[in-house]
C-alpha cells in the first residue's frame, strides 16, 4: 500500500488544522457543520445531489441505544487519526500498521468527520474483509464476484463504479478492486455515497448493497456482527 504512516499523519494534521478554521469562521461556536461534499484529485464532487428522508424503521439494535446523558461527547474537530485508531481497536482488533494505514486512508477521505456515514462504512470494511485481509470471494469463478472493502459485485456495479472514479476502469479490469491503496478506497466511498442516497443505516446498506432485507435476514451471523459493531462504534463516539 503507498501511504507513508508518519508522513501522511503530518500532512492530515496540516491540512486538517487548515481546513477546520475555514469551516468555522464566523460560526457559533456551538455550530455543527456537516461536510457532505468532496474533493478529490482537485475536483469538486457532489454524491448525493437528492438527499431521501432518513429510514424511520432504523433497527432495533442500533435506534434503542442508550447514551448516558452525562456523557462527555468526543470534539470532532479536536479527534486525531490516532485517538481515531485507538477508539476503532477497542472494540476491533487492529494491529498490523497496514491495517492502520487503511483506516487512516478511511479517516482521510472523510476529513475527520466522525458521523454515522463514516462509522457505518468503517464497520462495515472492517467485517467484509476481516480486518482488511481478505478483499475478494476466492471461491467464485464470476467475472464480477464480490470484491473490496464493500464487497461490490456484479457488473453493473463495476460500471457505476468505474463512472463514478473517472481514474480506474474497474469494469474492464475488477480485479483492480481487490487492492487496497488511496484511489480504490476514495473510489469504494464515492460509490458508498452514491447508493446511500444519505440514508445511513444498517437496513439501508443491507438493501443497497443487494444483501436482502433487514427484517428477513436480522438473525444472520455476518448482519448481527455488522450491528453489533456499529452499535459499539456508536456507543465510543457517543453518536
Amino acid at each position: 500500500m503507498n501511504i507513508n504512516y508518519l508522513v501522511l499523519f503530518n500532512i492530515l494534521t496540516i491540512v486538517k488544522s487548515s481546513y477546520a478554521e475555514h469551516l468555522n469562521e464566523g460560526a457559533d461556536e456551538n455550530e455543527v457543520i456537516d461536510v457532505r461534499n468532496e474533493t478529490v484529485n482537485d475536483k469538486h464532487v457532489v454524491l448525493n445531489e437528492k438527499p431521501v428522508d432518513k429510514d424511520e424503521n432504523e433497527d432495533a439494535d442500533i435506534e434503542n441505544l442508550v447514551i448516558d446523558e452525562h456523557s462527555v461527547c468526543i470534539k470532532i474537530e479536536y479527534l486525531n487519526v490516532f485517538e481515531f485508531i485507538d477508539l476503532i481497536s477497542e472494540v476491533k482488533d487492529v494491529e498490523t500498521d497496514y491495517q492502520k494505514e487503511v483506516l487512516i486512508a478511511i479517516y482521510t477521505y472523510f476529513k475527520s468527520q466522525i458521523d454515522q456515514k463514516s462509522l457505518l462504512f468503517t464497520a462495515a470494511s472492517l467485517l467484509n474483509t476481516d480486518n482488511f485481509t481478505k478483499m475478494v470471494d476466492p471461491d467464485d469463478n464470476n467475472k464480477y464476484k464480490r470484491r473490496g472493502l464493500l464487497r461490490i459485485k456484479d457488473s453493473c456495479n463495476y460500471k457505476l463504479l468505474t463512472k463514478l472514479s473517472g481514474i480506474e476502469d474497474y469494469y474492464n479490469y475488477p480485479e483492480k478492486l481487490e487492492e487496497i491503496n488511496t484511489q480504490t478506497v476514495c473510489d469504494t466511498i464515492k460509490y458508498y455515497g452514491y447508493v446511500m442516497k444519505d440514508n445511513y443505516t444498517v437496513r439501508n446498506y443491507l438493501r443497497v448493497m443487494g444483501e436482502g432485507d433487514y427484517g428477513l435476514i436480522k438473525d444472520m451471523p455476518d448482519v448481527v456482527n455488522l450491528v453489533r459493531l456499529y452499535g459499539d462504534f456508536k456507543r465510543l463516539f457517543v453518536l
